[in-house]
This record gives C-alpha cells, sequence and structure tokens, in this order.
C-alpha cells in the first residue's frame, strides 16, 4: 500500500523492518542507520557495480566506501545548509589558542602561574597542572577547552567553516532555491520493492516535498553554468540519480513526484550581491525527461544485473581471462 506517511527514527518497528530489508516508506534515519540497510540495493551501489564489478559494489554495499575529504566537505554543507540544528550539534571549529587568551597550555606558563601563587615549579607537566589545579580551581588549560569545544563532533578547521557560512549564506539569499526549502523535509530516506526485478531500493534525498511532489538535491560544482552542469550530469551520472529517486518517490507515495531539481552551487565565490558582498553563484538545474529517461534504462539494467546477483550469490569480479584493451582514440591522433 502506498503512503505518504514519514516515519522517525524513534520508531523501533521501522528500524527491525528496514534492518530485515522488508520495510517500504518515508523514514527519517541518521546516516549510520541508513547506510546499516545494507538488504537494499543504492543509486552509488549501482553505479560501482556498473563503473567497475558486481564484486566492488558487493563490498561497498557491505563495507560502505571511503570518505574523501571532498566528500566530507560536501556532507558538512548540507548540514549547515538543510539541518542548522544538527550541524551546530554535529560539528565545532577548531578552536585557535589565539582566540582564549586566558587559557594556559605551556609548562613556562604553569610555573609562571604557580610562581605568583608561591607553589613549586617542580616535577612533569602532568605534575604542574595538577597543582596548579589544586591552587586555582579557576585556571582554564587550552587542553581542557579544547577537548570541551570539539567532544564527539567532527572538527572543522576556520577556513573551511567560514566558506561553509557564505555558501549557505549565498543559497539562502538565491529567491528560487531557498523557495524550495519552504515546504518539505530534510534528509528523508525512501525505501521501496522496484516492481520490475522485485529488488528492494533505498536511497536518501536532500530535500523532499511530498506536498508539491519534488525532490531538491543540493551540488557543489566548479560551474554551474548549463553546459558545464550536462557535462558534469553525464559524468557523474545525475541522470540515473533522477529517475532512480523519482522511480522510488513514486513507488511509495499517493501523490507522484514529477521534477528533481538540482541546486548547484559553485565552490569558489566569484561573484557579489546587490550590496557588494562577496558570495557563490548558485543555478537551479533539471534535466530533461530525455536525459532522464536514459537514467532510468541504465539503473533498472544495472538493477537486473544486481538481481542475478542476489538469485545466484554470484558477485562476478573482473574475470580469470585475458582481455584486449585498446587505447582510446584520442591516442591514435
Amino acid at each position: 500500500m502506498k503512503t505518504n506517511l514519514i516515519s522517525t527514527h524513534h520508531d523501533a518497528g521501522v528500524i527491525a523492518e528496514i534492518q530485515a530489508g522488508t520495510y517500504v516508506g518515508f523514514a527519517k534515519l541518521s546516516d549510520t542507520e541508513y547506510f546499516s540497510a545494507d538488504k537494499y540495493a543504492s543509486n552509488t551501489f549501482l553505479n560501482i557495480m556498473e563503473d567497475k564489478t558486481p564484486a566492488h559494489a558487493r563490498c561497498a554495499q557491505i563495507n560502505g566506501t571511503k570518505t574523501t575529504p571532498a566528500m566530507a566537505f560536501g556532507s558538512a554543507f548540507h548540514a549547515a545548509l538543510l539541518e542548522p540544528h544538527a550541524f551546530q550539534h554535529e560539528y565545532a571549529v577548531k578552536p585557535r589558542s589565539e582566540d582564549y587568551p586566558h587559557t594556559i597550555d605551556t609548562v613556562d606558563q604553569i610555573k609562571e602561574r604557580l610562581k605568583v601563587l608561591d607553589q613549586p615549579v617542580g616535577g612533569t607537566r602532568a605534575v604542574l597542572m595538577a597543582r596548579l589545579k589544586i591552587s586555582d580551581p579557576e585556571t582554564v588549560f587550552w587542553d581542557d577547552l579544547y577537548d570541551s569545544i570539539v567532544r564527539n563532533k567532527t572538527v572543522l578547521s576556520y577556513d573551511d567553516n567560514a566558506a561553509l557560512s557564505l555558501m549557505r549564506q549565498s543559497v539562502l539569499e538565491h529567491q528560487g532555491a531557498s523557495a524550495l526549502f519552504k515546504l518539505g523535509a530534510p534528509e528523508i530516506a525512501m525505501f521501496w520493492q522496484d516492481q520490475d526485478t522485485g529488488v528492494m531500493c533505498k536511497g536518501k534525498v536532500d530535500w523532499l516535498c511530498l506536498d508539491l511532489g519534488y525532490i531538491a538535491d543540493v551540488k557543489t560544482t566548479i560551474c554551474a553554468s548549463e553546459y558545464e552542469f550536462a557535462k558534469t550530469a553525464a559524468n557523474l551520472k545525475y541522470h540515473r540519480q533522477a529517475a532512480f529517486y523519482l522511480d522510488g518517490f513514486n513507488a511509495i507515495a499517493d501523490a507522484g513526484a514529477t521534477e528533481f531539481v538540482n541546486i548547484v552551487v559553485e565552490k569558489t565565490p566569484d561573484i557579489v550581491n546587490a550590496a557588494g558582498d562577496l558570495r557563490h553563484a548558485v543555478a537551479i538545474r533539471m534535466l530533461d525527461d530525455a536525459s532522464v529517461e536514459v537514467g532510468r534504462v541504465e539503473y533498472k539494467r544495472n538493477l537486473a544485473v544486481y538481481a542475478e546477483c542476489v538469485r545466484t550469490g554470484i558477485w562476478p569480479g573482473y574475470g580469470s581471462g585475458i582481455t584486449a584493451s585498446a587505447l582510446p582514440h584520442w591516442a591514435f591522433k
């Protein structure tokens, strides 16, 4: 039965169904909960299967994929833009000692303070710190302050945090992009069954609007022009993602999704706003129906291969035979 309801991650019954690979619907999950759902095929998984082999995809499905610095920055940007409260809870800017001149850090600083208090200055750093804490409980040590700020959080450099803030501000000042975030909810997981193969599938969308039936995806890029976006879309398989997510939405919801919108943010601040302040260029791009249909054909082909691997339990690699390889055409010029 189709539904428009979004379950929260607090629902233990939903989590149990997801872990069993039987849940169909929307859910608000943490990344850990989502990525642990390894009985579902994802768009990333299907792309790895075609770009490399089913064996590589199976490994990624079980063990996850390596997070690159670019991916980590992208995740931080998504959190800052789409879930600012969660961003404050999960991220911290790396403290700089010059911003906290009242703290004590070096052995020399500890000794100087002990001298003022007429205390002995002999012993190891640990002994000196313990002595100073007893003599002056109000002393703030740099190590303690640093730990209190970054504990259990992902640490961002000062420059990265400044870049994230400016990128977020650029999107919020963009009339079209900001309007897309007025209705709907961020970071929604979808779980559905592909009707052609019976394969259970999953996807996690950046922004989902059930009422108006659209999915919004935030992407960063070097250049957001129409031509460059089209090239990037082909290279990074955005057309497959659009088809996969739209089909997933429509397999779950009563009201069908008709639009998969890309909010594209340039990585370098190369424009100014009306006040002359530096900003990142933002564009809203959507692939046409023909491009999305190509993506649908491609992901369906990969899904059929996946279904066969599941049926046989065989996840082939590159093979054991010898293959003849030709140089690319440009090498002959």
